[in-house]
């Protein structure tokens, strides 16, 4: 498994991919949003870990890092979801 991340002021990119059944899955997109899926198939006798390191190659010359062990970071969980609680108590005074 590789994953990147590009910091730009408050938008942060990432890039990650990983290995699952003969395949390579690539996720990426910015931090707060569901992103884009890629999935390539392995040839015969390829390393799912050379393959990765040559998808990876073209996002670290954009900028794209890993994380240092130990770095700091804020990572913000965001889901969609119907209503907001119990609405009768939402409407009640003090």
């Amino acid at each position: 498994m590789e994953k990147l991340y590009k910091f730009e002021g408050d938008k942060v990119s990432y890039w990650e991919a990983w290995e699952a059944d003969a395949q390579i899955v690539i996720h990426w997109g910015e931090l707060g949003e569901r992103g884009q899926s890629q999935i390539i198939p392995l040839t015969a006798g390829e390393l799912a870990e050379s393959r990765i390191a040559q998808e990876a190659k073209k996002y670290h010359g954009e900028g794209y890092r890993r994380l240092k062990e130990g770095e700091p970071v804020t990572v913000l969980v965001q889901y969609e979801f119907d209503g907001w609680g119990d609405t009768r108590r939402s409407r009640q005074t003090s």
